[in-house]
Formats: C-alpha cells, structure tokens, sequence
C-alpha cells in the first residue's frame, strides 16, 4: 500500500513509551469516580488531554506530527464515506450472511439504544434498568452528552490512541527492519487486535471491529491524516445511531434535535480535529521520510 505518513524522527525508547502512555491515557480515566450524565464525555476529555500533554512531552511533537495537518473537509467528507459507509454497508452485509438480519428488530433495537441510554428505562426488580414500554427516547438533555460521546470523543480519542499512537508506533519499530508492505500490516493488525479487545462482543463482531479498526488504519496511512480516520469513525457509529433509532424495525420515533444531532455529529468530530491541531502546533518538527526496504 502506497504510504503517505511519515515517520517519526525519534529514538526506539521515546516511541515506544508513547505507545505504552497512549494505553495508560485511554485507560486510567476510566477508573475515577466520575458520576451523572456528563461523567462519560468528562472521562474522553481527561483522556484527550493527557494524550496531547503526553504526546508533547514524550515526542516533542506537533498536531502535523500527530497526523492532524491540514485536512480539507471535502477531503475528509470523501474519505469518510469511502470508508465509514462502505464499513457500515459492510457490516450489514455480513449480517444478512451469517443469517442475521440486515436491520435488527425492534427488541434488538431497544436492547442497543438501552445500552447506549438512549431509551426510557425504569428498575427491575435487581435494580437494573430495562426499557419503559411502549419504547420511548430519553429526554434529549439526557441524550447529549450520550451521543457526544459515541460519536464524537469516542472516535477521537480511539483514533489518537489505536491509530495515532499504537498503528503508527508499531509501525515505525517494525519498518526499521522489515518492507513498509510487511510493517503495515504487522501494526494494522497488532492495533485491530487491540482495538477490538476493548468492544468485547461475538466472535463475529470482533471481526468486523477488527476489520474497522485495518479499514480505518489503511486510511490514516493512504492519507496521512489522522482527521480522515477520525471522521471515517465518526460517520460510521452516527450511520449505526441513525439505523436503529430512524430506520426499518425502529422503536418510538426520536426527536428532530436528538436525530440532527447525529447527523451533524462528523462535522463537529472534524473541527474537535482541527482545535486539537492547533493546540499542539503546527508544522512538522519530528517527521522523517519512510526507509525504503525491499
């Protein structure tokens, strides 16, 4: 595959501890005592910024070295569909053929957008929630913070940790040694492996996670943005939103803000991009061309 991402110019050590902090970075926030509607938007900011602290301490980098150089949103919006909606068509395919459902009913429905907090729920009698029937949406206060979450911060900062950090790192040990061909593929799946790790599901599932995470991967390295991958994922979990909450075999009908929101979603994935670029820097200090091996 034809790459477009540089190197980094740094020694084995300092790459190698960004890897490891990019894992702790995701990780860590995930354990504090963080409560209330807001606690999962909170918990991908801490991690968003100790990833950018890291990144600047640890690779003396900017935002360009990160990937996040200048991505047109054309650019980015075609891409995104390549790869978020070819994914998401993908998927849906792979469904149909392991004798599933192309569109899930309204019961799976229910169980993903309960899941996801997305539906009305009252307590069993263990405590737990379950939906209120007939199905209705929570209230869009509620649903904000949610959405936000899974379709703007979730691709953001699994998109600096698992391709940012991990794909590239991988990538530039092994490429010291081995053809950019063998190395690409070494560190698209040692992150795909990882990243389909933290969506514990089926065994069919973790495949087509697996498969995003390459598809998302290949990508960052076609283009060298970061941004690109970051929207891709972001259109592709606002397509899945929009799937079970608008389309066939759908519960209760969702508010206009709740869907509108989802859709412009990507949009604001792209400018969390582009703020985060500029708080890192511009212009590339760290980057070096690819050795070319046979």
């Amino acid at each position: 595959m034809p790459a477009h991402l540089p190197r980094w110019n740094i020694g084995v050590g300092r790459v190698l501890l960004l890897v490891l902090v990019g894992l702790v970075g995701f990780f860590l926030p995930q354990f504090l005592p963080l409560e209330g509607l807001w606690s999962a938007p909170l918990r991908f900011l801490i991690s968003l910024a100790v990833l950018a602290v890291a990144f600047r301490l640890v690779s003396r980098g900017s935002g360009d070295d990160l990937g996040l150089g200048p991505a047109p949103l054309g650019r980015c919006v075609g891409w995104a569909l390549a790869a978020g909606l070819g994914a998401q068509a993908v998927t849906v395919a792979v469904n149909a053929a392991v004798g599933g459902t192309p569109f899930p009913g309204v019961e799976a429905n229910a169980e993903l957008l309960q899941q996801s907090a997305l539906l009305q729920t009252v307590a069993d009698e263990a405590g737990e929630p379950v939906p209120v029937e007939p199905y209705a949406p929570a209230p869009v206060a509620a649903v904000v913070p949610i959405i936000l979450s899974i379709v703007v911060l979730a691709p953001v900062v699994e998109e600096v940790v698992f391709r940012g950090l991990v794909f590239r790192g991988v990538r530039d040990l092994v490429g010291m040694r081995l053809p950019a061909a063998a190395s690409f593929w070494i560190a698209a799946l040692a992150q795909a492996a990882l990243f389909a790790g933290i969506h514990p599901s089926d065994p069919m599932s973790l495949l087509v996670t697996g498969g995003l995470a390459i598809l998302w991967a290949a990508a960052f390295a076609r283009t060298g943005s970061l941004t690109v991958a970051m929207v891709a994922h972001s259109l592709f979990n606002a397509t899945t939103m929009l799937i079970v909450a608008v389309g066939p075999n759908r519960p209760v009908g969702f508010p206009p803000a709740i869907v509108a929101l989802i859709v412009v979603a990507p949009l604001i994935t792209w400018a969390v991009a582009a703020v985060l670029r500029r708080t890192l820097g511009t212009g590339l200090r760290i980057a070096a061309p690819l050795p070319v091996r046979a």
